[in-house]
This record gives C-alpha cells, structure tokens and sequence, in this order.
C-alpha cells in the first residue's frame, strides 16, 4: 500500500512540473504572425471567416501589421486567434512575427 502511495505521489509532482515547465516556456511568448503582403491597391485588410474556405461567412476584418496567433491549420487557410475574436485567414497573408 505504501509503494502505491509513493508512485501515485511521484505521478502528482511530475506532472505538476511538467505543466510549470512548460507554462513557463510559453508565458513570455507573443503572437505568432502578423498580418502581411496586403495590397494598398486593395481593400488593404484580411478577412476572418467561419470556416477554411473563400465561400464561408466573414466574421470580422483585421490590418495589415495586426498580431496573430495560429491555432489550427488545413490546407491553405489559418485558424487565427485575434484581439476580435477566433477565426479562419488564408494563409499567404500571414508572416511569422519577429517580434513577438
């Protein structure tokens, strides 16, 4: 019964340090992207839709230089947490931010 005690206690402080470590490593960290390569001939902003695909709803609208932080990926397009809300971009119009 003790060993059963002991291994479940070492199984608590292992992933207990583990979630710090890695909540650490993270917490510092910026967004990911930034909004890029936006014609100013254009509409000059990037849509965010419902859904991975031209046809689908637009939910919001976001500018060129503005951070985000991609969460999901399929094919071309980006799912996109913003300062508006969560939402899907295509993907060429996203650079990795520098400066997070």
């Amino acid at each position: 019964m003790k060993i059963l005690l002991f291994f479940g206690k070492l199984l608590a402080m292992h992933t207990f340090l583990m979630f710090a470590f890695v909540s650490s490593v993270t917490a510092g960290l910026g967004p990911s992207h930034v909004v890029c390569k936006l014609s100013p001939y254009g509409d000059n902003y990037l849509s965010v839709r419902a859904c991975g695909d031209s046809g689908c709803r637009e939910k919001f609208r976001i500018g060129p230089g503005e951070a985000v932080d991609v969460i999901d990926r399929s094919g071309s397009w980006r799912k996109v947490e913003t300062s508006y809300g969560v939402g899907w971009v295509y993907g060429r119009y996203l650079c990795v931010n520098d400066n997070p």
